[in-house]
């Protein structure tokens, strides 16, 4: 009903909104939202992360919010379009990818691991599963082969201590959204945030081209440990 963020905002001077087509009855309240940060002097800051920002309630991305933080340089450029370029703001990858733990690397890996593989998903069209089980079905044979275990996982209902427990069992991670490069435009402004996370535990990523996985090894200090790999060969 608003009243938490209300009282949020009377000693507010940023307001920072991530990822708000993921809150249920955001857009219900959006223009009181914005009306009390007007009222209170209050930035309002969008960050959308890998929402699509062409839907009519994306509007507050579009045309509310004072300024939009992005994660990818083709979300900034997509959203710049809409809403011009001085207010829509990227951050580099660089500073984002500081190990936060060292794990040796092993020179024979024992789990590969593929989060939310995008086949699993039910929204997901049928038609297009194929190729990406397919893809699954050749990783799991070449990992028998190798005697490595491969685990795709859905990660959607675990808390956070619970993935990273997980996590931390991995050796190497597999990211992948489109193959062929046959990526769509919502899949194109994804930010690189599975692959930060794998790289800030020390494990390795063999992802697809999606531009802010690329962002990543070309915006990285030291040269990250990631394959890419776009097709089935």
């Amino acid at each position: 009903d608003g009243t938490a963020w209300d009282v949020l905002l009377d000693w507010a001077d940023v307001a920072v909104v991530v990822k708000h087509v993921l809150l249920k009855t955001f857009e219900l309240h959006c223009d009181k939202f914005v009306e009390r940060c007007r009222a209170n002097g209050v930035l309002i800051v969008s960050s959308p992360v890998d929402a699509t920002f062409d839907r009519i309630d994306d509007r507050f991305v579009n045309e509310l919010a004072d300024a939009v933080v992005v994660l990818s340089e083709y979300q900034q450029c997509a959203i710049a379009s809409v809403r011009g370029v001085e207010s829509v703001h990227y951050v580099p990858h660089a500073v984002r990818t500081a190990f936060e733990r060292v794990v040796p690397v092993k020179t024979t890996p024992e789990l590969v691991v593929w989060e939310n593989p995008v086949h699993y998903h039910p929204a997901f069209p049928s038609s297009m599963k194929a190729p990406y089980e397919e893809l699954e079905s050749l990783i799991s044979e070449e990992c028998s082969r190798a005697g490595v275990a491969f685990m795709p996982f859905i990660s959607f209902d675990m808390d956070y201590k619970e993935w990273l427990a997980f996590c931390g069992t991995a050796d190497v991670a597999v990211e992948c959204k489109a193959l062929n490069l046959a990526h769509s435009e919502q899949q194109l402004r994804k930010p690189a945030t599975k692959v930060i996370n794998y790289l800030s535990l020390g494990i390795p990523v063999v992802c697809d081209s999606v531009p802010a996985y690329r962002a990543v090894e070309k915006d990285a200090v030291d040269r990250p440990a990631i394959l890419f790999a776009d097709d089935l060969i």
